[in-house]
């Protein structure tokens, strides 16, 4: 489940800008002094596309406010531009071409908006629904969402659980389901995995892999235990209790077609094609 968070940074007598904000001061008069403190860190510049920096105590704060972020929920004056309805030359942000989120961004205003798309996989999106739907929206965008099978409604899934990511077996069928996933694809079928890692982990197996279907994570196994894919297993002669490498076609009304247990990592995107006549 993606978190969410807030960071703010708030003086002693409770100020989280200076009054006046303008294009010159885009945190109000005198706002700029409440983040000195993060200026000359070093992870507080690299980000910003700014060289050196220091270490010290705070840069474990800096860190942890940055670290695994997958999008973020910001107001109007954040963004800026004043207020009321958008010119027709729109206000940018205060960031430049490459701001320094990477993610998506929602921006909540009451005027409707084109996406903002500029450098580094920066996307600023316009929510006028609210703060809840801008946070709605983040979740669904952010990296270690949930997914529920509900959102394949009405299209046929091959769900496959495999036991860990980045191990040499549970690769080699990702990448086999990537290098395959166009013509499941035009087969009507769509891809999922699952398995117990962590979002952060699979986060890291995706870029490495260069994945571009969902992974799902189940720590709990709760998940994997309701499909019959956590329980007694052999291995290497013994019996053991672990993720049982398994594939699961769902049809369109979400039940499961066809479920196969105990299946081999290497060749099993091939024979899956053969059996389904792809």
């Amino acid at each position: 489940m993606a978190e969410v968070r807030c960071q703010i940074a708030m003086s002693l007598d409770g100020f989280v800008a200076g009054p006046g904000q303008s294009v010159d001061d885009p945190l109000g008069e005198g706002g700029m002094r409440l983040h000195e403190w993060a200026f000359e860190l070093a992870a507080w510049r690299d980000p910003h596309d700014q060289e050196g920096g220091v270490v010290n105590a705070s840069t474990a704060v800096v860190e942890e406010a940055l670290d695994n972020v997958g999008a973020s929920v910001m107001g109007r004056n954040m963004f800026g531009g004043g207020p009321g309805p958008w010119s027709s030359e729109p206000w940018n942000g205060w960031w430049g071409d490459n701001p320094p989120f990477h993610t998506p961004v929602f921006v909540v205003t009451h005027f409707e908006r084109e996406p903002l798309e500029l450098e580094g996989g920066n996307v600023f999106h316009f929510v006028t629904g609210g703060v809840e739907k801008a946070v709605e929206l983040a979740r669904e965008a952010a990296d270690g969402k949930d997914v529920s099978l509900a959102d394949f409604a009405g299209r046929r899934v091959v769900l496959y659980v495999y036991p860990a990511a980045m191990t040499p077996g549970c690769t080699k069928q990702a990448c086999d389901f990537r290098d395959n996933l166009n013509d499941l694809a035009a087969a009507g079928l769509a891809v999922v995995g699952l398995s117990p890692d962590k979002p952060e982990k699979l986060a890291k197996f995706r870029d490495a892999e260069a994945l571009t279907f969902p992974l799902l994570s189940d720590p709990s196994r709760e998940v994997l235990s309701a499909y019959g894919a956590f329980g007694e297993k052999t291995m290497y002669g013994k019996t053991v209790t672990g993720v049982i490498r398994s594939t699961f076609i769902i049809d369109e009304q979400g039940k499961i077609a066809q479920a196969m247990y105990n299946v081999k990592a290497t060749g099993h995107v091939a024979k899956l094609r053969r059996d389904l006549g792809i």
